[in-house]
């Protein structure tokens, strides 16, 4: 599936979605108290700070969410973050205890103060932005 540029697009196409991403949309759905798409793409869009718990694998559908500048993903089964890479108004990124072993695609976030990756299987434990200071492992 190509990546969609609003999150009413991955919405609306869930029914083609892998399991993984439609699962994400429906905790994004949950989030924000509608299973209207449209209306479910305005309030995320809005959203500055968004936590997601649960079993999250799929990445792909916060990808349009532009607007954050805090994101949460402690403890889910998170193993892939290039579809994070977009979200160059982060400042604080929590991606503990998931699968990560790969942080390079986050070279471009370079709006971060903080960038939390403990409990990760890294392969590289080399923080991908300045000042290295910034991440935890």
């Amino acid at each position: 599936v190509q990546p969609f540029d609003r999150f009413a697009d991955w919405c609306e196409n869930r029914a083609e979605l892998t399991e993984a991403a439609r699962h994400t949309v429906e905790k994004l759905l949950e989030e924000v108290e509608t299973l209207d798409c449209q209306i479910a793409d305005v309030r995320l869009a809005d959203l500055t700070k968004l936590y997601l718990i649960g079993r999250i694998t799929d990445v792909g559908p916060l990808s349009s969410l532009t607007n954050l500048t805090e994101l949460g993903l402690r403890g889910n089964q998170i193993a892939e973050v290039g579809p994070l890479s977009g979200l160059t108004n982060l400042t604080e990124l929590r991606l503990g205890d998931n699968q990560i072993a790969d942080v390079r695609p986050l070279s471009g976030l370079t709006n971060l103060t903080a960038l939390n990756l403990y409990h990760n299987p890294l392969t590289d434990r080399t923080c991908p932005v300045e000042p290295q200071s910034i991440c935890g492992f």
